[in-house]
């Protein structure tokens, strides 16, 4: 006799699990609210069709909105494919996101970083290109909160990488993915612990980042959290492969250093990518603003 609400459709088939709409209606549930149909081939409304045969009321689309905004990586990965690609920008107020020399501890607030951290848990991966890792020499695990620590997807750039830096030495080597073109496939592979993705090269030289992008929905990763740099972001963006952008600024100017964002293929103001539906967020002394790339 009771009511159960759920952000998505109940399934109807075997997967990881038995299906949903099999328990709901062994439950006696008798009104089923649900805020979206599930567009995945095996269900797209299957589900409410067996709940409803089964004399169960059914009702879609309350927060709708919401609940599409909970379900984007899903909802991309399911229709496309492809995984569901977030860029996220930690920069000054005039656009920089490190120093001349490339160093950028700390631009953002330690709130800040503990936000990023979080992210990191939700999501299946988190990508960085060969510069961040030479630079910064980052970990790209969860560290400044409990949950688990996605894949590291480093983008190989033209120079080799040496195998001191942490992705390659610590204990959560298993989670390294490096990409890279044919001709350095040898090199990576030697490394001990982490996986090779062998990437045909695209017209610049550099691994092809939608191939990239088909092989990750290949290894099931359905999200992404493209962390920098900047060579790297932008060409995400000029291929328009980003989904969603997450922009934190801190009060500050640092005058010289390194944009956040390299030429893309635009030159006028009417061209730019503009950022739809766009929230603001205070984290400690950072702004943060997220919203989706609408392209020109």
């Amino acid at each position: 006799g009771a009511t159960i609400y759920t952000n998505l459709e109940p399934c109807h088939h075997f997967g990881k699990n038995p299906p949903c709409t099999n328990a709901i209606i062994k439950s006696g549930i008798a009104r089923v609210v649900s805020a979206i149909h599930d567009p995945n081939p095996k269900v797209n409304r299957k589900g409410f069709a067996a709940l409803r045969e089964s004399g169960i009321q059914v009702e879609i689309g309350l927060m709708e909105d919401e609940a599409r905004e909970i379900n984007e990586p899903f909802l991309k990965f399911v229709t496309t494919q492809l995984p569901y690609v977030v860029l996220s920008i930690a920069q000054t107020s005039d656009g920089r996101i490190a120093q001349p020399d490339g160093h950028s501890q700390w631009i953002t607030s330690k709130e800040s970083r503990t936000e990023v951290h979080r992210l990191r848990a939700t999501y299946d991966a988190v990508m960085v290109g060969a510069s961040t890792v030479r630079v910064d020499n980052p970990q790209l695990t969860v560290r400044h909160i409990d949950g688990r620590n996605p894949k590291r997807i480093i983008v190989a750039g033209s120079r080799l990488l040496s195998r001191d830096f942490n992705v390659f030495t610590d204990d959560d080597t298993a989670l390294t993915i490096v990409v890279c073109t044919p001709d350095q496939a040898e090199y990576y592979s030697s490394f001990n612990g982490i996986t090779v993705w062998e990437i045909e090269k695209s017209s610049d030289g550099y691994p092809s980042l939608t191939s990239l992008l088909m092989r990750a929905a290949r290894e099931r990763i359905t999200s992404i959290l493209l962390e920098g740099g900047s060579t790297l972001a932008s060409s995400f963006l000029a291929h328009k492969l980003v989904d969603k952008i997450r922009i934190s600024t801190a009060p500050m100017i640092l005058g010289a250093g390194l944009p956040s964002v390299n030429n893309i293929g635009i030159d006028r103001i009417d061209r730019s990518v503009r950022i739809r539906g766009a929230k603001y967020m205070q984290v400690g002394d950072d702004m943060v603003t997220t919203g989706y790339p609408e392209w020109k």
